[in-house]
């Protein structure tokens, strides 16, 4: 199966899903079986008209079939107090982790203001998305608190496996 990876400079995010207002940087082209046999990560040369334009690395992964959703209910207790002038804002992002050791954002919640125990609002997540349907592999739960700024605040992290979390499904 071939595949084409085309990257762009988006200069217009009210446009976004407007390809033509956006400025093309290469393409890569490849075959699905090239990505699956490179080992952890594929590096290859983007092109643009012929010429050099950088390099691409595409990272995949093979993931078992499986229905399986995840219902979460999140919450944490006396967080540590990041706001100067009130409590934090926090909001929580889950992570999976990958065969060459770096780690996915699958999942961000919004923020829940002025707190230090938050309960964040249940959703539920197909077993594939969080975690390729590996119930061992390693998940980052890492809590922040958002800043109006952008500069965001590592509150905690602490890591479990869906199996930790689940022992009767996996």
């Amino acid at each position: 199966q071939n595949l084409q990876f085309a990257v762009y400079d988006v200069d217009d995010k009210h446009h976004v899903d407007n390809i033509d207002k956006q400025q093309l940087l290469g393409t890569m082209e490849c075959t699905l079986a090239e990505i699956m046999t490179a080992g952890v990560h594929l590096t290859k040369s983007l092109r643009l008209q012929g010429n050099p334009a950088g390099k691409i690395t595409i990272q995949a992964e093979e993931v078992q079939d499986s229905k399986f959703v995840v219902d979460f209910e999140l919450s944490a207790t006396k967080l540590e107090k990041k706001d100067l002038f009130g409590k934090s804002d926090p909001y929580i992002e889950i992570a999976k982790s990958q065969e060459g050791g770096a780690f996915t954002m699958v999942y961000r919640s919004q923020p829940i203001m002025k707190t230090l125990s938050p309960r964040w609002p249940a959703f539920e997540m197909e077993i594939q998305k969080l975690c390729s349907g590996d119930w061992e592999r390693t998940l980052q739960f890492s809590v922040w608190d958002w800043n109006k700024s952008g500069n965001n605040e590592l509150i905690g992290i602490c890591s479990a496996s869906p199996k930790d979390i689940c022992p009767e499904r996996g």
